[in-house]
């Protein structure tokens, strides 16, 4: 099939896709992620309701409506061609190497438009911290990285899309936007 459909779990209702608006921080950088897996998108957009509203009754304890949406895309694999695009195909030290990077730095250590491959899980930040502390052993190191390797249980991590450049994002179409 020439055509991957790809889901994006948000609480934020948009017509267009603002690279922007992305947090930096992330495992491939700033910019805009998605799956192909429907259920995680929707994981991402229950599980950024939850920080959200939290966040805004710290903020003025107020209970301001919050939505959950699911953005379905269509995307065309021939695009790839014309892209500059890397694919971890698997959570090895490479990929690791790439994650630990970007979570590290609010700008761009890349120029890919696209970059697919495993999702770091929740466990990722304090495990990455634990690393850059030493306490897998000498950061750098095969051992230290295989520790880490171990520890985030690559074999759990689903992949993900991540559209970094505009280029890259005008081939999207969107194909439906739902409240979930």
């Amino acid at each position: 099939m020439n055509i991957s459909t790809l889901y994006h779990g948000s609480v934020y209702d948009f017509d267009a896709i603002d690279l922007n608006q992305g947090r930096p921080y992330k495992d491939f950088g700033q910019g805009f992620y998605c799956s192909e897996a429907r259920s995680q998108a929707v994981g991402i957009a229950v599980r950024n309701y939850h920080i959200e509203l939290a966040k805004i009754q710290e903020q003025d304890g107020s209970a301001k409506t919050l939505y959950k949406w699911l953005y379905t895309y269509e995307f065309p694999r021939s695009a790839m061609d014309k892209l500059s695009v890397k694919i971890f195909e698997a959570a090895d030290k490479e990929w690791l190497q790439f994650v630990s990077e970007n979570r590290r730095s609010a700008v761009p250590i890349h120029d890919y438009d696209i970059v697919i491959g495993p999702t770091a899980n929740d466990r990722t930040n304090a495990s990455i911290q634990l690393y850059f502390s030493g306490a897998y052993g000498q950061v750098g190191t095969d051992r230290a990285m295989e520790i880490l390797l171990e520890v985030l249980m690559p074999h759990n991590l689903p992949p993900q899309t991540f559209f970094a450049t505009n280029r890259a994002v005008q081939f999207l179409k969107r194909i439906k936007k739902e409240r979930i």
